[in-house]
């Protein structure tokens, strides 16, 4: 019995080690592909007649594309309507047919 605790704890010992390697390995690789930050240039500011900066256009141009999802998502149905004349389609029919086919399942239990 020792001597399967034995290897029980040199095989969990194993494990970790090599999750502990392969975790450095990755810390590693991040910080040798990470990109370099770049100090950024102070702003120029902007004159009262002048045309909008980059970030305004970058503003109003996601503000344009939210606009725009909003009125395709309420224009275009997004799910079928459910049909309500009784009949089945062939997607409910196929599902359905295959359900009454199918053999019952196995009961484990005793009786």
């Amino acid at each position: 019995m020792a001597q399967a605790l034995t290897i029980s704890a040199i095989g969990m010992a194993l494990v970790f080690l090599g999750l502990l390697l392969l975790w450095l390995m990755m810390a590693a690789l991040v910080r040798l592909t990470r990109a370099r930050e770049r100090p950024t240039p102070p702003a120029e500011p902007s004159l009262p007649g002048a045309s909008a900066t980059q970030t305004e256009r970058q503003r109003k141009a996601a503000a344009v594309a939210a606009a725009v999802a909003v009125l395709t998502a309420i224009a275009s149905p997004t799910a079928s309507k459910p049909n309500r004349t009784g009949k089945l389609s062939p997607w409910q029919a196929a599902h359905r047919g295959r359900q009454i086919s199918a053999p019952p399942p196995v009961s484990r239990r005793k009786e």
